[in-house]
């Protein structure tokens, strides 16, 4: 194969990934995970099996070091376009502050949620929450007043449409059904409460006791 050919092939391949990724939104960060690895494991497979021979009869083989570039570099570039990188987080909220006409802006308008969690969902809870007085607005992020369960309760029927179940044989008493996992988007949670493990907190809470007070975030959802 040419390396015209392999350029070929390889950017369908990726045209093809960026399409799923864009079709199948919710496992977008799963997507680009997965193929970043295939990449760099395969390209370390074939190097050690001698199917892809940097050095041949002496001399450097051009087309083996392209295609070995290409393959690492892409699965780079896909192991960043996982994360939305801070600095470009900070300069979307300094450009709120500057456009704002009013000498003294609503709190809400100083957090700027990443594109994972800028949901109409969201910001109608979040809202409701503040409201509520479980939450807060600290500067350019939220400041959570309660347990970090009850935290992860509510993102939990955000994100991934957890929900609430009766757990039988115990009359009045619920159990935490979880949704769908691959969705909690735990590093961004993290970032805009200032905090971690909110995802750790869900997952060992999972089909077990509702946290306390999880009627008033279930009253959120109604």
């Amino acid at each position: 194969m040419t390396i015209f050919q392999f350029t070929v092939l390889f950017l369908v391949f990726i045209v093809l990934v960026l399409i799923a990724a864009h079709i199948f939104h919710r496992y977008e960060r799963a997507i680009f995970w997965s193929v970043a690895l295939f990449l760099f494991i395969g390209v370390l497979v074939l190097l050690g099996t001698g199917v892809l021979k940097i050095i041949k009869d002496g001399h450097a083989n051009s087309g083996a070091l392209f295609v070995a570039f290409m393959c690492l570099i892409t699965a780079g570039v896909l192991v960043i376009a996982t994360q939305e990188p801070e600095s470009f987080i900070r300069k979307r909220r300094k450009a709120i502050s500057k456009n704002s006409s009013s000498d003294a802006p609503q709190e809400q308008e100083s957090v700027v949620l990443t594109r994972k969690l800028d949901t109409p969902l969201a910001k109608e809870v979040f809202a409701k929450a503040i409201n509520e007085g479980l939450m807060e607005v600290n500067g350019s992020h939220y400041k959570w007043k309660r347990s970090k369960i009850l935290l992860a309760y509510m993102c939990g029927r955000i994100y991934c449409n957890d929900c609430p179940v009766p757990d039988r044989g115990k009359e009045g008493k619920f159990i935490w059904n979880p949704g769908d996992d691959s969705s909690f988007p735990d590093f961004d949670l993290n970032a805009l409460f200032q905090t971690k493990d909110i995802g750790q907190s869900r997952n060992n809470r999972k089909f077990c006791p509702l946290p306390n007070d999880f009627d008033i975030i279930d009253r959120f959802f109604e």
